[in-house]
Formats: structure tokens, C-alpha cells, sequence
């Protein structure tokens, strides 16, 4: 709660309309006369959490020598950056971007420049080189010319040591003859029969999977990834039916137990075939179930236990941390491949790094570790006219030619084959509430239908109604970068639910979002379901799969919230109809390139996008998300014959 309150206060103390007028009283009631050095005052000012604001100071006090007043506010920043899924910070971010963060706080007086040797050195119990003994928490190049928290540079490491295994010469593999030669003849019957599409690329995917421990398949929304792996997989294993010895075992994992769930699904095929379902013994599950991850445990699965696995595919790999990929790595048997499936343009982890876009860092060069391995794909089969456009100018940076595309309707209107793309101010919230609750209810106005307001009396004849609200949820979503502010998702959805139904209990229509994994049900996070009233109480339905649905009672579901409007993290791996796409005064933090590509990239048809100002949109092309480590170095070190 505390930490909650700090980051909403940080956040409205930082709204432009605030600092063009601040509230002097206010601000003095916050901060007494006399207290203006203190620590604790100044600290959450950077953005900075409560928990990493205490840390610093605590590590201070205990440890620290010379110079404290510096050395606390170098801390939290390098706690702080490591809670944003930093695995290292360069010297560049401390000339550059460390007086920039700290700004807000101590304006005009901060600056390392010239000191920080003295400052690591004079501090032996808080710092050390990345190779001396002992437990210093910071740890640091020799030429300072890069730092690490102790815990980070221990799980890169570990990482990449294991990875260097799966990639280079190490990583190669070889794959018997006599089967590789029934490749051309296998081919050409999946091409005539025609059941899943196979091409050029297909082919291309198979010789870097028989060839290497570890392949990679990337593209953006809708450019046939999933259809490049069903491909991909039914080869693979029929080159193994009429060979010696059982066939192969394959595991399919995701982050989310959303993602694995839509992952079986799209496998569907393959899992029903008679000749290649031996091979998926479990079904598709969230690396966490694979692994055997569990809370406060070691992992059942790791080092001293391996999976039995002989091939390993994760999609939605854009979203795995250093972590968890390095837990996965180290449990896979001896000669096992893994295919990683991803958008490398996508937002990346939560956690620790940027795993995905580390790994594919100039893959086209001949040094890389993964050169020839990795397949990418271009052509977009799903997005089309000015929703491909803007991603394209989103993800490359260019904002002179983005502002020019918002201004010009020409451009910018469409139908829905070749997809269209809107841009308004953000209004003030009742106004915006009133505009996305009438566009929801609209969204359900057909002859016979109940809308929101009225339940059903008995189970039977009610499919029509019940497919009505899940298609409206399928077609449109309000996104935003943020479950925290007005424009956040909490804010948004308790507004819709007060002019829709009710904001305190269950209403008939309600959208829900599953928020924790429950095993229990078969329901995982992320999920989405909707709430329909019967005469003997709520229900909340969830489509099964198989073009059904399953009902629970709502008393007996926990951890589910309202689902009109989710945050852009919650929507990877999702796509509808048309996006309401939300960038407010605010958020300015958490704005990036990738954050507003994948909001945009989420539709088929048609993004309606909504912004504070024309200057935040800028802001989000002039920066990607920043997340410093050693592993694209590592990717090219072929090139230095390590």
C-alpha cells in the first residue's frame, strides 16, 4: 500500500499540468521547511520505490566509508535500474543518464564525472571487480567501465556459459543422411495435401533446427509464425516414423498460461494426428509447470535433474527473463534443441532483460553466434494498409514521418481490408468513460438481445446471447500503458462497470480477466471470460477451446478483475478487431517504441489512438526500451575466437 501510494503521488506531483502550476501549499505541507536534504523527501522524486529508497540507505549506513551523501543516491540508482530489468549499467548510462534521473530530485548539483573511482574505491565494502572474492553487493569492471549488482552478474554468467553450449560450434549437430534425404519426397505430399501450408521458409526453419541445438523463428503480428511451426514440427517427427528407435519427445511451453493455452490450440492438429501425437506427451504448459518452479523451492527440474525432452519449443520468447530462460537451459538434457517463437519488436520481460532482442543483435552478420539460424520474417499476412504503416514508422523511430501520417485523413482512413487508423486528443476521463461504455454497449444492440441490463431466466435457448458478448470482447479493447492513474486500466474499467452495471458486484455482460494461474479450473492468467446472470445466481463463462464454453460460479473465482480495458504487457499475444489505444499524460516512464508498436500491432482492422499531446507520441518514438548486458557482446564474440 505504501509503495503504491508513493507512485501515485510521484506521478501526479510530475503531470505537466502540475509542474506548469504548482500548488506551493500543497508542496510545503509535503515537505516541512528544513527538510529539503533529506533523503527520504528528495528520493521518490527519480521514481524511485520505497523498498529500493530504504535498501540504499540501509547499505549506507552499514557499509559505506567516504562521501555518503553521493554514494546513497548511486545506490538507488543502481537498485533502481536493476528493478527495470537492467542486467548491467554502463558508464555511459552514469555520464549520461544517471544525472538525468536524478534531476527531478537534486536539480543542478548532482554529477559522478571525474569522482566515481574515487567514490567505488574508497567504498571496498559496497564495491568490488567483477572477478575479486567476496559477497560486495556492486560489482565493477577494472576500467569502470561497466557495473553490475551481484546477483545479475552471477545469473548472466550462468547464462551465458550455459548458452554458449547451444550456439557456435559448441551448438552444432549433426542429423543422419538416410533421413535427410526423405526431406524433398515428405515436402512435396505436405505441399499437395495441403493441410498445413508449407513453403521456402519452411524448409529453411527445418535445416537450422536439424542442424543446431538452438533456432530461432521471429516476425511481427500476423507474418505466419505459428503457421511456419506447425510446418516446421510435423517434418521434423515425420522424419523420425519410420527410423529406428522411439520418436522424439517435444514439449511446448510459453511464458503465460494464456499463451500456452492459444499455443495448443493452434497445435491442434498435430496433437490429433495419430502418427505424431506420441511425440507431445504433456500438453502445452507455462515454463513455470514445465520446470517445476514453485515458490520459496528449488526447481523440480534443473542442473541435477533433467527434462526428457529431446526438443523444446517456447513461444512468446520475447517474454522470458534471463532467469527463467537460464533455468530452462540448464534443465534440457545433453544433444535437446529448443526453437525460441517471437517478435523481437515486442516489449520485453517484466523481468531481467531483453533476452530475445540480445540474442537476434545482428544476427546477419557472419560472426554471430546464431548466424544461419535464426528465420525472420517479413511478409504480414494479418495486419495491412495504415495499421502496417504506423508500426513500421513506430518501430523504426520516425517521427516526423508519424506526425505527418496522424494529420493526413487520407491516409489514415480505410476500410477494413485495408486498415485503418484514427487519432483524437485524449479528452478528460467522464467524457472519455461516457465515449468507450457507448461503444461497448452499441457493441451488443441486436434484434432479441438483452444488452447489459437483463439476466437470463433459465440456462436453455441462451447460446445466441452468450456468443453475442464474446464476439463484441473478441472485436474491441481499450489498451493502456498503465493499470495505475485516470487513464489506467483499474480507473477505466471501474468507470465503464458504473455506467455499464455496477462497480461493486457482478453484472450480466461484465468482461473478466483471469489474473493468477488456477490449475484447479484450467483457467490461467490472462484469460478472458464474461459474466452472465442467471435466475439461480452470476456465472462466469470461458470459452473451452472446442467452440463451447465452461461456466463457474463468480463466488467461487478469485484473482479476476474487470476486462474492458487491460494494459498493453496483458494484450501480448492477443489480437482483435479494432484497438482503442490509449497514451496519457503520465505514463511518461513507461513509454517506449516497443510499448506503442505492440499496442498498435494488436488490431486487424483498425486502431483508434488516443494521446495527452502530440509531444508524448514523440517521446515514445525517441526511445526504445533500454535494457543494458553483456550478452549481445557475447553473440559476437565468434569474431575474437572466444
Amino acid at each position: 500500500m505504501i509503495r503504491s501510494r508513493s507512485r501515485a503521488l510521484n506521478r501526479f506531483l510530475n503531470l505537466k499540468s502540475v509542474l506548469d502550476d504548482r500548488p506551493e501549499a500543497f508542496r510545503r505541507h509535503l515537505i516541512p521547511p528544513g527538510d529539503e536534504d533529506d533523503f527520504r523527501i528528495r528520493a521518490p522524486r527519480t521514481g524511485a520505490l520505497p523498498l529500493w529508497i530504504e535498501s540504499s540507505l540501509f547499505m549506507t549506513d552499514r557499509y559505506g566509508l567516504i562521501r555518503k551523501e553521493e554514494l546513497r543516491i548511486l545506490l538507488l540508482y543502481f537498485l533502481e535500474m536493476g528493478s527495470r530489468g537492467h542486467i548491467r549499467i554502463s558508464a555511459e548510462d552514469l555520464t549520461e543518464d544517471f544525472p538525468l534521473w536524478a534531476e527531478p530530485a537534486w536539480p543542478g548539483k548532482l554529477s559522478l564525472a571525474g569522482e566515481l573511482a574515487d567514490l567505488v574505491r574508497g567504498n571496498p565494502a559496497l564495491f568490488a571487480e567483477l572477478d575479486a572474492p567476496g559477497t560486495a553487493a556492486i560489482r565493477y569492471a577494472p576500467d569502470f567501465s561497466c557495473f553490475y549488482l551481484l546477483k545479475k552478474l552471477r545469473f548472466e554468467r550462468r547464462f551465458l556459459e550455459l548458452l554458449k553450449g547451444f550456439t557456435g560450434e559448441q551448438g552444432a549437430l549433426n542429423f543422419p543422411e538416410e533421413q535427410r534425404s526423405r526431406i524433398p519426397s515428405l515436402y512435396q505430399t505436405m505441399k499437395e495435401e495441403g493441410a498445413i501450408p508449407v513453403g521456402e521458409e519452411t524448409l529453411r526453419a527445418l535445416d537450422a533446427l536439424l542442424s543446431s541445438r538452438l533456432s530461432v523463428i521471429t516476425g511481427g503480428p500476423g507474418t505466419g509464425k505459428t503457421t511456419i511451426l506447425a510446418g516446421l514440427l510435423t517434418l521434423f517427427l515425420s522424419l523420425h516414423i519410420k527410423a529406428d528407435g522411439p520418436m522424439p519427445e517435444v514439449r511446448l511451453c510459453a511464458p503465460t498460461g494464456r499463451a500456452a493455452r492459444r499455443m495448443e490450440e493452434s497445435m491442434e492438429s498435430l496433437l490429433r494426428e495419430p502418427s505424431l501425437s506420441p511425440s507431445f506427451v504433456h500438453p502445452a504448459q507455462t515454463l513455470h509447470k514445465t520446470l517445476g518452479v514453485r515458490p520459496g523451492r528449488a526447481p523440480r527440474f534443473g542442473e541435477h535433474r533433467s527434462l526428457g525432452a529431446d526438443l523444446i519449443v517456447v513461444d512468446e520468447a520475447s517474454m522470458v527473463d534471463l532467469n527463467m530462460m537460464t533455468l530452462l537451459l540448464s534443465a534440457m538434457k545433453s544433444g535437446s534443441r529448443l526453437i525460441l517463437v517471437g517478435d523481437r519488436d515486442q516489449l520485453p520481460s517484466v523481468e531481467s532483460g531483453a533476452l530475445l532482442s540480445d540474442l537476434l543483435y545482428r544476427c546477419d552478420r557472419k560472426e554471430q553466434r546464431l548466424s544461419g539460424r535464426v528465420l525472420s520474417l517479413t511478409r504480414v499476412h494479418r495486419n495491412s494498409g495504415a495499421i502496417l504503416e504506423a508500426s513500421r514508422m513506430v518501430i523504426s523511430g520516425d517521427s516526423p514521418a508519424f506526425s505527418a501520417f496522424l494529420e493526413e485523413p487520407a491516409r489514415r482512413e480505410g476500410g477494413a481490408e485495408s486498415g485503418y487508423f484514427l487519432y483524437a486528443a485524449l479528452s478528460n476521463q467522464h467524457t472519455l468513460l461516457d465515449e468507450l461504455a457507448g461503444r461497448f454497449k452499441s457493441g451488443v444492440v441486436s434484434p432479441g438481445s438483452r444488452g447489459f441490463s437483463e439476466s437470463f431466466r433459465e440456462w436453455e435457448g441462451c447460446r445466441k446471447e452468450i456468443e453475442l458478448f464474446f464476439d463484441l470482447y473478441r472485436r474491441l479493447v481499450v489498451l493502456t500503458p498503465t493499470r495505475k492513474g485516470l487513464f489506467g486500466s483499474s480507473a477505466l474499467n471501474r468507470g465503464i462497470d458504473r455506467l455499464l452495471g455496477s462497480a461493486a458486484a457482478p453484472y450480466h455482460g461484465r468482461p473478466l480477466m483471469i489474473m493468477r494461474n488456477d490449475y484447479e479450473r484450467g483457467l490461467f492468467n490472462g484469460d478472458r471470460g464474461v459474466v452472465f446472470s442467471f435466475s439461480d445466481g452470476f456465472y462466469a463463462f470461458f470459452e473451452d477451446g472446442d467452440g463451447g464454453y465452461r461456466a463457474f460460479p463468480c463466488a467461487l473465482l478469485e484473482d479476476v478483475e474487470t476486462a474492458y480495458a487491460i494494459t498493453i504487457h496483458k494484450s501480448q499475444g492477443s489480437e482483435y478487431n479494432e484497438v482503442l489505444l490509449l497514451i496519457p499524460e503520465g505514463a511518461e516512464r513507461l513509454l517506449s517504441r516497443e510499448i506503442l508498436y505492440t499496442g498498435i500491432t494488436r488490431a486487424r482492422e483498425g486502431v483508434r489512438l488516443y494521446a495527452s499531446g502530440v509531444e508524448l507520441l514523440e517521446l515514445c518514438l525517441s526511445r526504445g526500451v533500454r535494457r543494458m548486458s553483456g550478452i549481445r557482446e557475447f553473440m559476437l564474440s565468434l569474431a575474437s575466437g572466444e
